[in-house]
């Protein structure tokens, strides 16, 4: 749902005001010069995964430099076990050569608002090829949960936007 109003101006839609994602396929919720701020809100069920073939879900370009990402529970984890895994990758389209950005254990994530920021070996580091994000979580069994991943695009990818 959007915060803002959004109206058809010269043939385009013209959004103002911020803007959520409520899908796992993620938006972007934030575009400054070359650093874009990615969005996803997803549930224990239906994870973030990469896609060859579903143009809908976001992709970071090549070369990007991933900043951060941060983890918060929308709603609380559970599972049978508190050391049960999640971990949230960024890989290219077709699921290969993944960089960890998070990995926690459902007792960082067993109630509201707890928030986990991300230091697996994806934070810093450039993507290699189109890359999405992808989670996985194989033993939960409830919990709703939202990621925000910054990224700084390559140089040459924004060519002609103002860096204000």
């Amino acid at each position: 749902m959007a915060l803002g109003r959004q109206e058809l101006v010269n043939g385009r839609f013209t959004h103002f005001g911020p803007r959520g994602s409520d899908a796992k396929r993620g938006s972007a919720i934030s575009r400054i010069g070359q650093e874009t701020t990615l969005e996803y809100i997803f549930d224990w069920n239906d994870l973030p995964a990469a896609s060859t073939t579903n143009d809908m879900v976001i992709a970071i370009p090549a070369g990007a430099l991933i900043e951060r990402a941060v983890l918060v529970a929308v709603r609380a984890a559970t599972s049978a076990a508190s050391t049960d895994a999640l971990t949230v990758n960024v890989v290219r389209r077709d699921g290969t050569g993944a960089a960890a950005l998070v990995s926690t254990t459902r007792a960082a994530l067993d109630a509201v608002n707890k928030t986990v920021v991300g230091a697996g070996a994806g934070i810093g580091a450039a993507v290699p090829g189109i890359s999405q994000i992808a989670v996985t979580a194989p033993a939960y069994t409830g919990g709703q949960f939202k990621l925000q991943v910054v990224y700084r695009a390559p140089a040459g990818d924004n060519a002609g936007v103002k860096d204000y």
